[in-house]
């Protein structure tokens, strides 16, 4: 159990199956591999932070590390859960970085105005923003 606590968790909020996919699968090569939880929607996202609906179970438990977060979602999109996360007082402080397909100024700025870490566009060297988010979760780095 103590390894788990020590286990750098980070919530991937993302409804590309493919996408999630290729982040888990680049996340594994980080030293300590980080513990990612995924979920395929912005209101999934508020209710695993909030620990309602079918995340009620998460009740007490630690909440991750960091928030890797898409901005196109279903249902709420990321830049409502970001405004969310950043109104409530337990995650003003959760680091959340942007990994989206839009490369729009407009969308980027709005990102961080809202509180976002960080924003980056995926592209193909994923690898090399994967490795900056390891950095954020991964002690000593």
């Amino acid at each position: 159990m103590a390894e788990s606590q020590q286990t750098p968790c980070i919530l991937h909020v993302e409804d590309d199956p493919n996408d999630a996919l290729f982040v888990r699968m680049a996340l594994e090569k980080l030293t300590p591999p980080p513990r990612v939880d995924w979920v395929k929607d912005g209101q999934e996202a508020l209710d695993y932070l909030g620990a309602a609906g079918v995340h009620k179970r998460r009740a007490g438990q630690a909440l991750p590390n960091l928030v890797l977060l898409d901005l196109k979602l279903p249902r709420l999109n990321g830049f409502e859960v970001l405004n969310w996360i950043r109104a409530q007082p337990g995650l003003q402080a959760l680091p959340v970085v942007v990994l989206s397909g839009s490369s729009i100024i407009e969308d980027k700025q709005r990102a961080l105005n809202l509180g976002a870490t960080v924003y980056f566009v995926k592209t193909p060297f994923y690898l090399d923003i994967l490795n900056y988010v390891g950095s954020l979760v991964t002690p000593g780095s």
